[in-house]
């Protein structure tokens, strides 16, 4: 506790369109060592993100002395969600954005520049990923999802007066084949690890 838990800093989000316990720990070793391949699993630059949890509850009443009053509460519904913002307009976030599917029978340099909208055959694309934040002030923060949906959310808007951008969700799914970082506890949405080092992920 105290100012040290103070914190400023911006996420770094990695995606692996793979959905293995495998390949969550192979994306969490990646990041957290800061291994040059990392960076092919980079979303780019984030300017905006944000930790979005969703609980919805059932309530019960019991009647007292002509009305009302609550007894009982229980969450029916849980789901957890991650808005985030990135301004890298690439070939690479646009196929996901647009769902492209690579062309088939084209040469190497025409696929790797044209797409076919709306063709992928994961449609929401599901994979792992890794969110991080590393910083000089406050503490550093991990979150490993080991199973979550990547949606496009609202538009790409066009402008000459400022930075194009464009929004995703990562939707954080439910897994119940996943222990944490290889151990034996469950983590059916993932795990936290705030003892990364300060260089991951920069």
């Amino acid at each position: 506790m105290g100012v040290d838990s103070y914190t400023v800093g911006m996420a770094k989000l990695y995606w692996m369109g793979s959905v293995t316990s495998a390949s969550t720990n192979e994306l969490y070793r990646l990041v957290k060592k800061f291994d040059a391949n990392a960076a092919k699993y980079s979303l780019g630059d984030i300017v905006a993100a944000e930790m979005s949890p969703s609980i919805t509850y059932l309530d019960h009443f019991i009647s007292y002395r002509g009305d009302k009053r609550k007894d009982k509460t229980v969450a029916i519904q849980k789901s957890l969600t991650i808005p985030f913002t990135f301004d890298e307009i690439n070939s690479t976030n646009l196929k996901k954005f647009f769902f492209a599917a690579d062309i088939t029978n084209a040469t190497a340099a025409d696929t790797a520049k044209r797409s076919a909208v709306m063709q992928s055959q994961s449609i929401p694309l599901e994979g792992t990923a890794v969110m991080v934040m590393s910083t000089d002030i406050g503490k550093d923060l991990m979150y490993v999802i080991p199973r979550c949906a990547l949606k496009p959310n609202g538009t790409i808007p066009l402008s000459i007066d400022a930075w194009i951008q464009g929004k995703f969700d990562i939707e954080v799914l439910h897994t119940m084949s996943y222990n944490a970082s290889g151990g034996t506890t469950s983590a059916p949405y993932g795990f936290l690890d705030v003892t990364q080092v300060a260089t991951a992920a920069i």
